[in-house]
């Protein structure tokens, strides 16, 4: 059995040895863990990717950026607010660093119309709040599949980097 000290009065004893970390304790692939519907939930399929970013494709890892999740998109409606699931945020960032150079919404079912409405909101609040720079924003769709398609984004955001992501 092994000690640890805890920063608190408090003794935590290990019952065991500990296992650092490895992605070949969870999802491998995003492809993968969608065609077997092995995510429980979208925290799970966020926690996986969080814990393993190499489950992105790679042009979306997020390199040397601050990772966030659950970050708030609109501070104009605190009860409801929307909040995407993982947030980069980049040397270049925007406002001091309060808006995201990059968003990752999540879905563990087919992205349909709510989620398309779902990106149209941010996009609608980083336009409204950066204006013309609303377009540096890169915004991500995963989901295992697409009911929805580019057209389901109003004509006006078109020019932002909006993705759809079926794993990899």
């Amino acid at each position: 059995m092994g000690h640890l000290p805890a920063v608190s009065s408090e003794e935590v004893d290990i019952e065991s040895s500990l296992i650092p970390f490895d992605p070949k304790y969870g999802v491998l692939s995003l492809k993968d863990a969608f065609g077997k519907r092995l995510f429980v939930n979208e925290a799970h399929l966020e926690a996986s990717v969080l814990a393993n970013p190499n489950l992105l494709p790679k042009e979306i890892r997020p390199m040397e950026a601050a990772i966030c999740r659950q970050v708030p998109v609109s501070s104009f409606k605190p009860f409801q607010m929307d909040r995407a699931d993982i947030c980069y945020f980049r040397e270049d960032s925007m406002k001091d660093g309060t808006v995201p150079n990059d968003v990752i919404e999540l879905k563990i079912e087919t992205a349909g119309k709510n989620a398309a409405e779902q990106i149209t909101r941010y996009l609608t609040w980083f336009y409204t709040f950066l204006e013309e720079k609303g377009s540096k924003i890169r915004v991500y769709l995963a989901a295992p599949s697409f009911a929805i398609t580019e057209k389901s984004i109003p004509p006006k955001y078109r020019s932002s980097k909006v993705c759809g992501i079926r794993g990899q």
